[in-house]
């Protein structure tokens, strides 16, 4: 799961950068794309509705530095619920938990190439992805 109730997981850009990387791979065969993957990539563009998602963050913050230790969560369990308790869980300050969005939106749209042969071709597929690109656009656009 990448995603609850239009909220992204701090693991979500890279999980989505993984699926991109295999659709690319698999993209020669749009027959073997399932509705079931591209409704995975609709739910994530859901989440950028409302937000600014576009414009970026505003400090200059990179995919990889979001794997820094002060934003990850700690290995022992029972610090973990000390942090809940106490203060505001790694992770989940502004300029990191919108980057789990931005760049999970940039890895999207980076992927558009890739879905437009699957869209050209797979007339089940067309529907949903249309709607992907939709929701990229207005995010884009918010």
């Amino acid at each position: 799961m990448i995603e609850h109730q239009s909220t992204l997981w701090q693991v979500t850009p890279w999980v989505l950068r993984e699926l991109l990387r295999d659709l690319k791979r698999r993209a020669a065969s749009p027959e073997n794309i399932t509705l079931d993957e591209i409704e995975l990539y609709i739910a994530v563009a859901s989440s950028f509705s409302g937000q600014q998602i576009g414009s970026g963050p505003e400090g200059e913050i990179r995919m990889n530095e979001l794997l820094d230790e002060r934003y990850l969560w700690p290995e022992d369990e029972e610090e973990d619920e000390l942090q809940w308790e106490e203060e505001e869980p790694p992770g989940y300050g502004p300029e990191p938990f919108f980057g789990y969005y931005y760049f999970s939106y940039l890895l999207l749209k980076q992927a558009e190439p890739v879905f437009a042969p699957i869209l050209n071709s797979n007339q089940e597929l067309a529907p949903a992805i249309r709607e992907l690109q939709s929701l990229l656009h207005e995010a884009e656009a918010d």
